[in-house]
């Protein structure tokens, strides 16, 4: 073993161009998965039985969108060991988020498959005890090895022969494909390691470091020249923790790993169109449309709702204020008519009426802020759904494709909702206060002017 990873650390491999499309199927079956076993797109039937002929017939079908099972049944019958060996990771990478859809898990169809990858997974060209176990079965071994653990034994039966037995009969039936692993020995690299094997590659760099490679005192030394920090809790964390009820935290934490993890197919996806070898990279034309699109979308709909807006509040200032004014003449007309001592009617100037006349205008500021922020973002997403595959359909190569094409237009939706719900919560409130300090304002100057207007005076009683 310890040979075997002195020769991938040595790195003498160099087939880039081969790892990189290796990766780029695997990123994308990892995309299609996610679509098909986390948002109900998956079409198989998983209550029809073991012997039904139904099921079998329907198994394109109940795959979803790839049929995985004749991908992996070709390469396993093939007489090399290279479609194997380029197929498996990313059959892999495809079953990856298959245990987060119950029903998919239960189909004939999924369960023959996830047989025949542990029955790969146990075969004997596999069990590193064998003397010819070379570079590509140690590859392989490793992919199938972290999707076992991935989708535990519940899921994929456990394989016969991984329990560390010496016996050189352990493992399933051999396939001629895993007999011809070793001519693709030559054809693996590095970038093969960190793109498709990652628990390889990190075992990898744990035997470099250790100075299995040559360059492991080097890193030691800048190891240690490196400060350890501690990281602490901020204060009250702990009561936070508590405060959250244990079915709440959980729910937020997947709600966030989910989220986390759409990100980080989303800018595998872009990379993939984002190389050196294409003219304009997606990732670029992707972030330019959402930022367009964010910023004039945001800016139509708020203008859409914040001039209804500005007339409700003032609107809703002068009826509050002819109705003081209506109250205080009511009472100055009843103190003269009981023959009382005559008051002043108080004016729109008073102390007490301009405070009411404020807290008012905080409470419509207060409501109208939540209305024109919700019905904004409704509007902006509206927008935004309408133009986005057009926007992307013309700025982008017609030899991409549809599927791409949508995808990418998909990304440029989420990522223009984002930045405008973050436009509008910078931009509404700071609007609507505006507004409402406006409509006050020119309330209370219509009220002053008309206080300095001399009024007639009411002609004497007979």
């Amino acid at each position: 073993m310890s040979g075997k990873l002195r020769t991938l650390t040595a790195g003498e491999h160099t087939s880039g161009g081969l790892s990189e499309r290796v990766a780029a199927v695997s990123t994308l079956a990892m995309f299609l998965g996610y679509l098909t076993f986390t948002r109900a797109g998956y079409a198989g039937s998983g209550s029809a039985g073991a012997g039904s002929s139904e099921a079998d017939s329907a198994a394109p079908a109940a795959a979803g969108l790839v049929d995985v099972a004749a991908t992996v049944e070709a390469a396993a019958a093939a007489s090399e060991g290279g479609p194997l060996a380029w197929a498996l990771p990313w059959v892999v990478r495809y079953l990856w988020f298959l245990p987060w859809d119950a029903e998919a898990v239960r189909a004939p169809y999924f369960r023959c498959l996830l047989a025949r990858l542990a029955a790969l997974h146990g075969s004997a060209e596999l069990q590193p005890q064998q003397a010819h176990f070379s570079l590509a079965a140690f590859c392989l071994r490793s992919v199938l090895d972290d999707f076992a653990e991935r989708v535990g034994p519940d899921i994929m039966p456990t394989a016969p022969g991984s329990s560390g037995s010496s016996s050189s009969s352990a493992g399933g039936a051999t396939c001629p494909a895993l007999s011809s692993l070793a001519a693709v020995d030559g054809l693996l690299d590095s970038r093969f390691l960190h793109l498709c094997c990652p628990t390889l590659e990190h075992s990898r760099q744990l035997f470099a470091a250790s100075g299995g490679g040559g360059g492991g005192l080097q890193q030691q030394q800048q190891a240690r020249r490196v400060k350890k920090i501690r990281p602490t809790a901020p204060s009250g964390a702990a009561a936070a923790r508590t405060a959250l009820q244990g079915g709440v935290a959980a729910a937020l934490q997947q709600d966030a790993s989910r989220d986390l993890l759409r990100l980080q197919l989303q800018r595998a996806f872009l990379e993939q169109y984002s190389t050196d070898e294409h003219k304009v990279k997606l990732r670029d034309v992707v972030d330019y449309v959402s930022d367009i699109l964010a910023y004039n979308a945001a800016s139509s709909a708020a203008s859409a709702q914040l001039l209804p807006a500005g007339d409700a509040i003032a609107a809703q200032l002068k009826e509050a204020a002819a109705a003081v004014a209506a109250e205080s003449q009511q009472q100055h007309q009843q103190a003269r008519e009981t023959g009382g001592e005559e008051a002043a009617a108080p004016s729109m100037l008073h102390p007490s009426v301009r405070l009411y006349l404020e807290a008012l205008a905080e409470q419509l500021i207060a409501a109208h802020t939540t209305n024109v922020l919700q019905a904004a973002q409704a509007d902006a997403e509206e927008r935004i759904r309408a133009t986005a595959v057009q926007a992307m359909a013309a700025l982008t190569a017609p030899e991409l494709g549809a599927a791409v094409i949508g995808t990418a237009a998909s990304v440029v939706a989420e990522a223009a909702a984002s930045a405008v719900q973050q436009r509008l919560r910078s931009q509404v409130p700071s609007a609507v206060r505006r507004t409402a300090t406006e409509q006050l304002q020119y309330l209370l100057a219509a009220a002053a002017r008309e206080s300095k207007t001399p009024r007639q005076s009411a002609p004497p009683a007979p």
